[in-house]
């Protein structure tokens, strides 16, 4: 095991998750652009990004993470690697990491779907589980310790929502600690009310929210908002205006939980099998995420997660063209645990 905690800690560079950072937050400290930009910013990440983040990532940390089996990364405390929370890069570098773990789902392709929801997605969220829930002040998490580093309140606003998306993308975690995530969201609009001195606008509505399996899907049609939601004023939408959005976005997950117990639309990618509620959502919601010419790749997985096989993580050609091939990062395949 220390063999591969030393492996761990040089596949994580700390130069590689500061760089990650500034790839998703490029503004300087106090000039947070308006939420109509962070929003599209976030939400539509252009081409450019995700190569920059690819170029990266996948072949300094996600590939190589990606040969170590499962069951010993999950043993390993990747906080470990991180510098002490004194340190002035300390949140930057913990999301830094995060976004490496968690947004790898948009630069990845084919068999590598299958990385992203069985395999980084655990990790990710163990690693979130550790950082998050501290006290206020020590979490990287926390208000405090992002205005003790000199950033402002808007930096935070535009940054906090990436500790907790790999909670929110957890089916265990949103049903097993749904009042966890139910009490944070609850938390950060009385933040943003009372930073903005306006009401959530969507409050109203969240009884509603909470049973429309339709939400999620149309929000994700219609994305972030270009306009203030403030009656009081005009223009492009603020940050606060942004947050109280992706407040509404990240509970309108718990609906599809509640009724699959699970993402039915990414369910297979784990190598299981729909269930009678994960196909009414489907067909309540005209096939949501799912590509029917994705078939042969779902049952692909679904044969080697009930054998315990692992291929291994493909690089992604959108973004390997015109790119040298590099000698020794094709990977090698492990044998798991077999799936009872």
């Amino acid at each position: 095991m220390e063999d591969v905690k030393h492996q761990v800690k040089e596949i994580l560079d700390p130069k590689v998750l500061l760089a990650a950072y500034r790839l998703k937050w490029p503004w300087p400290k106090g000039q947070v652009p308006s939420g109509t930009v962070v929003g599209k910013m976030h939400f539509y990440e252009d081409f450019a990004l995700r190569k920059a983040l690819y170029d990266l990532a996948f072949y300094s940390i996600l590939e190589p993470l990606s040969k170590i089996p499962l069951e010993i990364l999950l043993a390993i405390d990747l906080t470990e690697f991180l510098p002490s929370r004194w340190d002035p890069d300390y949140p930057a570098q913990c999301l830094g990491l995060i976004t490496i773990l968690d947004q790898q789902r948009i630069i990845t392709s084919g068999y590598s779907i299958r990385y992203t929801h069985a395999f980084f997605d655990p990790v990710c969220e163990k690693l979130v589980r550790q950082l998050v829930f501290q006290p206020e002040g020590v979490s990287p998490a926390s208000k405090t310790a992002w205005l003790t580093c000199g950033y402002s309140v808007d930096d935070w606003l535009a940054r906090v929502l990436w500790f907790w998306a790999p909670l929110a993308h957890s089916d265990e975690f949103m049903s097993q600690d749904r009042q966890i995530m139910k009490n944070w969201l609850h938390q950060m609009r009385a933040e943003v009310e009372l930073h903005a001195n306006i009401r959530d606008p969507f409050t109203p509505r969240e009884a509603t929210d909470d049973v429309d399996i339709q939400l999620f899907k149309n929000m994700v049609i219609e994305g972030p908002p270009t306009e203030t939601y403030d009656p009081k004023r005009s223009g492009e939408a603020t940050i606060s205006d942004y947050t109280f959005w992706w407040i509404r976005i990240v509970n309108s997950h718990f609906a599809i939980i509640d009724m699959c117990g699970h993402y039915p639309y990414w369910i297979r990618w784990k190598g299981q099998e729909w269930n009678k509620e994960d196909r009414k959502y489907l067909k309540k919601t005209d096939n949501f995420e799912y590509d029917p010419a994705l078939e042969p790749l779902a049952l692909e997985i679904r044969s080697d997660y009930l054998n315990g096989i692992w291929k291994p993580l493909q690089p992604n050609p959108e973004f390997e063209q015109d790119k040298p091939k590099e000698p020794g990062t094709k990977g090698t395949w492990y044998i798991s645990t077999p799936a009872k």
